[in-house]
């Protein structure tokens, strides 16, 4: 019989760390799409959540041991009781966060440091420090009845329930389910295995009872208030969709109609300025514009572009959520010779041959990768192989009134100089926006003129242009430009550091790198010497996995253009390598030093296959290597730890300090690689970086076998 109870509480005990392990990652997918959607798809806040999910797991694998330490022996009703928050919390955190960002942060608005980390850290960081926590206290309360219990094996069942959750997620939920919808059902499943666990713990029915009645009552609250929480500040939220490329959210304002997309104003009618510049500025400089490509048009452009007569307008947006939306309200009509193209504009260009007069690119400014992928010198290869004999392409960026900062003059002279390394004349026009029209012809300016001999009559251009582009405005920003601006490119952002960099100076954050690398250098200085030549290991692996993993989302990102959607395959094809990696590792009694040598020389390896194929030949890469190469770097990290954490079986303090140290070496990998390796070195450089890293983590294990 008592055997039998054992058995019982050993079977509840790893039902919550199944549950937990697949509540987690519905959960971390979901708050890192709700961040995506809040915080204007910028891929930055993805590796600030990662980096404070980590963080606070850490923090909570470590408060276990310091618990177990003072208090004792554990239970399996402490366990429980330490459980239920994660059937709550998510709920509730996000209808904070969403009240915090409609009611307090200006809608539309670039959000700053301080709010942007804030959110993120109360987002992600209560659930993840008590994922932290209760890993290592089930451990622990499993050695109570078992002291020889190997960690290796709670390892792989949370990663079983990691692997599920993601699957879950990417498969059945998010196409059908809300994100407050995905979060009650992680609730749900906690909340079962918790029952079971406190039936094995003869806790008592009132127990039971509050605890299915605030996961309900939480549940409730949290589906009833969702579209509430969505309704911009002063305005009424006519519809709400969750598409594969984020949120679209249409608001009626004063009885006029705007599109958000994550958050910022992306499609209004009303903006005719903003019509007239995108559509005549580049369509002027072509006599006869017979075919036309619109990308990701705003509100009128369509109208504007029609006034010149062309015989097909192909209009090219990645999101076609946004497009039927349009349609359905009144803000895209249906025209003669107007074509909509439902697909990411650069997978459509790569697949068609028909070419164009005028490309005219309206996306937002490159403040994220998925924006980035229509300024750089690749995309605008693409586009100059699709345009006719005195074609033209048109871009624009943020504009200035009478003085540009520094950040900005940085931005167009890398614009500048890109679009000249591809084209044999570039024209910029300092309007309300920054205009670069880019062909293989001299082009002019005076586009009043042009749109007269057209006839082609304009509120704004004809009366007010010259106020903004002066031939003065055009000389002084020319002569501001450097011509030693790097170039802009997929593989080497350069304009997403200077969005960065923009960011920090706007919000009065400047100095941020140097704080960046001075507090990492201190970190690494206090923390690292601690750590033993396995726990070193184990550190750069943790480091090493989600540095792979930030690559990936950012070069998926980068070639498709779709991480809102796939972000919860990646994230599972990660965590799905780590199982089969630890069941291994679990079968091997002898060799371990050479065991992490020989993965430490496979991890540095496949690294090394991604960077070659990025400096040749990153035309082979599909969507298919990306996911391969998530779950063989993944297998290869898992192999460790379970070597590393079963070094001495029973011992408590090296299991909690194992798990501490894999998410610490994560978090450490998350913030080197989306802050500084990719934005000031490249993702090239990234990679030889962690390759390096790994060749550190071999050359201490070879000193710690010759020491001995």
């Amino acid at each position: 019989m008592k055997r039998t109870g054992r058995a019982r509480r050993h079977s509840s005990v790893l039902l919550i760390i199944l549950a937990a392990g697949c509540s987690s990652v519905m959960v971390q997918l979901t708050m890192i799409r709700e961040l995506l959607a809040g915080f204007e798809g910028n891929e930055f806040v993805v590796s600030l959540a990662l980096l404070c999910w980590l963080a606070a797991g850490g923090l909570g694998s470590l408060a276990a041991w310091w618990a177990r330490v003072v208090f004792g022996a554990p239970s399996a009703r402490s366990l429980a009781l330490a459980s239920f928050p994660l059937a709550v919390l998510p709920v509730l955190q996000v209808l904070t966060v969403r009240a915090i960002r409609s009611q307090v942060l200006v809608e539309g608005a670039s959000t700053g440091f301080l709010p942007t980390i804030s959110c993120t850290a109360f987002m992600t960081g209560p659930f993840a420090l008590v994922v932290g926590f209760i890993l290592p206290w089930s451990l622990y309360v499993i050695r109570t009845g078992d002291g020889r219990y190997p960690a290796g094996r709670l390892y792989i069942v949370d990663c079983m329930g990691a692997t599920l959750g993601g699957l879950v997620f990417t498969w059945v939920l998010v196409e059908w389910v809300t994100p407050m919808g995905i979060l009650v059902v992680s609730s749900i499943v906690l909340l079962a295995a918790l029952l079971r666990l406190l039936s094995v713990a003869q806790a008592g029915m009132i127990t039971a009872a509050a605890m299915v009645f605030m996961v309900l009552a939480a549940g409730i609250a949290g589906v009833g208030l969702e579209a509430f929480t969505l309704a911009p500040r002063g305005a009424h939220l006519v519809e709400y969709r969750e598409s594969r490329f984020g949120r679209v959210t249409l608001v009626r304002d004063h009885g006029l109609h705007t599109i958000f997309l994550d958050g910022m104003p992306a499609i209004s009618g009303q903006d005719r300025v903003a019509a007239e510049e995108a559509a005549h500025f580049a369509l002027a400089q072509v006599r006869r514009p017979r075919h036309v490509l619109l990308i990701s048009p705003g509100g009128g452009m369509v109208e504007e572009v029609l006034r010149h007569g062309p015989v097909s307008i192909d209009y090219a947006r990645t999101d076609p959520t946004v497009i039927s939306l349009e349609l359905a309200h009144g803000l895209l009509g249906a025209h003669a010779g107007l074509r909509v193209v439902p697909e990411d504009p650069r997978v459509y260009l790569k697949g068609t041959t028909k070419t164009y007069d005028a490309i005219c690119v309206d996306e937002p400014e490159p403040r994220t990768f998925q924006s980035n992928r229509f300024f750089t010198r690749e995309f605008m290869e693409l586009a100059r192989a699709h345009l006719n004999e005195g074609g033209v392409l048109s871009l624009s960026v943020e504009g200035y009134e009478s003085y540009i900062s520094e950040p900005a003059r940085r931005r167009v002279s890398s614009l500048f100089n890109t679009a000249g390394a591809v084209f044999g004349h570039v024209l910029v026009l300092p309007g309300q926006r920054v205009f670069l029209i880019a062909g293989d012809r001299p082009m002019d300016a005076d586009i009043p003129s042009l749109l007269e001999r057209k006839e082609i009559r304009t509120d704004y251009i004809s009366g007010y242009f010259s106020g903004d582009v002066s031939p003065d405005r055009i000389h002084g920003l020319m002569a501001q430009l450097d011509p030693a601006a790097p170039l802009n490119t997929d593989f080497e952002p350069y304009l997403v550091r200077l969005a960065l960099d923009s960011w920090a100076l706007k919000h009065a954050a400047r100095p941020w790198i140097l704080i960046l690398i001075l507090g990492l250098g201190v970190f690494c200085a206090l923390y690292l010497p601690r750590l033993t030549s396995r726990e070193f290991t184990l550190f750069t692996t943790g480091c090493v996995n989600l540095g792979s993993e930030i690559l990936t989302i950012v070069l998926f990102q980068i070639l498709f253009g779709y991480l809102y959607y796939r972000i919860g395959l990646i994230v599972t094809v990660f965590l799905a390598g780590l199982m089969p990696g630890a069941w291994v590792a679990g079968r091997l009694s002898r060799g371990v030093r050479g065991v992490l040598m020989a993965t430490d020389a496979g991890i540095a390896g496949i690294l090394g296959i991604l960077a070659a194929i990025l400096a040749s030949e990153p035309g082979l890469l599909s969507q298919w290597f990306f996911y391969a190469f998530g779950f063989v770097i993944s297998v290869l990290c898992g192999l460790q730890f379970p070597l590393v954490a079963g070094i001495t079986p029973g011992q408590d303090s090296m299991a909690a300090r194992a798990f501490s140290v894999d998410l610490v070496g994560a978090a450490f990998g998350c913030i080197l690689v989306s802050a500084l390796f990719i934005p000031f070195l490249g993702i090239v450089s990234a990679c030889l970086a962690l390759i390096g890293l790994k060749v550190a983590s071999i050359m201490v294990q070879a000193v710690s076998a010759h020491d001995h």
